[in-house]
């Protein structure tokens, strides 16, 4: 069985408060894009053996893939095993939630492997003990995240968009990228959610991404190429995430294309937004 893991962006973050059990209370706007890590699932006797085509990730228990299909097997009691191979595409530590899509679209093969009958939302506490952000991806498209990014709910998909992606040299955990605000002792913003207006207007350059502010100031080469997509005629430019990864959102793709001279010394993905529909449809791979 082969599945396509797709990459998200975050369409504005809004970190809301810190919640009881530590984890900050966020609002975001989660999109798939067409830009995705390939993963080959195959029945095995016993155990859980999981490769891929990377040598700086570790393939091993602390993997998220590992992770979800160990707590799969575990709860609903599969004697047989798994075989996994990955091969990635999305960068890690770039904010575009390659190991949390991997996890999701691992509990979703395993579902249709060993237990088919399974509502894939009979997933959804599963997936949220493995991650934040692992959650969305049983469901894609255009979704709004609320809690710690677990609490998913449908919106209408948004019209196609094209993301212009440049990938800086560095990576950025999500666990220091919260840590720093919390270090930084910024106050919850705003009362009034830009992301509930963006789902009225439409209206992307109201949007903010809280955490921006941190890690921009810790590295000075994200917040050039920040600067310098700037002077683009994009709709919104944004950190997706916790970074590393800086986006130009546009309704237009040659907008897209003719910012690429301007970055040649990085590397660049130019994606387009994928619908709720496209992405159960092109899931799996036949």
């Amino acid at each position: 069985m082969k599945l396509r893991s797709f990459a998200k962006v975050n369409i504005g973050l809004e970190i809301k408060g810190i919640m009881p059990n530590g984890y900050h209370r966020i609002k975001t706007i989660f999109q798939s894009i067409d830009l995705f890590d390939t993963l080959y699932f195959e029945e095995i006797e016993s155990g859980i053996v999981l490769k891929g085509n990377r040598e700086d990730i570790l393939w091993n228990e602390e993997n998220l893939i590992f992770k979800a299909a160990k707590r799969f097997m575990e709860e609903f009691k599969i004697s047989k095993g798994i075989r996994i191979f990955v091969e990635k595409r999305i960068p890690p530590g770039s904010g575009l939630g390659g190991g949390s899509s991997n996890a999701g679209c691992t509990l979703i093969a395993l579902k249709e492997i060993f237990c088919k009958e399974l509502n894939s939302k009979m997933l959804l506490p599963i997936a949220s003990e493995i991650g934040a952000d692992v959650p969305y991806f049983l469901f894609g498209g255009t979704c709004i995240g609320e809690g710690k990014g677990d609490v998913i709910r449908e919106i209408e998909d948004f019209e196609p968009l094209y993301f212009f992606i440049v990938f800086p040299k560095i990576q950025i955990s999500t666990k220091y990228a919260y840590r720093e605000w919390d270090r930084a002792q910024l106050t919850f913003p705003r009362k009034k959610s830009n992301i509930n207006r963006l789902v009225r207007d439409r209206n992307f350059r109201s949007l903010k991404n809280d955490l921006e502010e941190v890690v921009l100031m810790e590295n000075r080469e994200l917040k050039e190429i920040k600067k310098r997509l700037l002077n683009k005629d994009f709709d919104l430019v944004m950190m997706s995430g916790s970074g590393s990864c800086i986006y130009g959102l546009t309704k237009d793709p040659m907008i897209a294309e003719n910012a690429r001279k301007d970055f040649l010394n990085y590397h660049v993905e130019i994606v387009r937004s994928i619908s709720r529909e496209e992405y159960w449809k092109r899931l799996f791979i036949k």
